[in-house]
């Protein structure tokens, strides 16, 4: 994002859910000041299955 001063990173992350298998499912997520991550963003409508 513009103006961003914390280090990002996406994460591509394989999920199961309901028995359903979902691929790389891309979280962006943000590193603290502390070092610690957190997560920012989650694709919900891949997530969901409306993509």
């Amino acid at each position: 994002m513009a103006g961003r001063t914390n280090l990002t990173r996406r994460v591509l992350v394989d999920l199961e859910m309901d028995g359903r298998q979902i691929s790389e499912v891309p979280f962006l997520v943000v590193r603290t000041g502390e070092g610690r991550w957190l997560v920012e963003e989650v694709p919900l409508e891949r997530i969901m299955g409306r993509q």
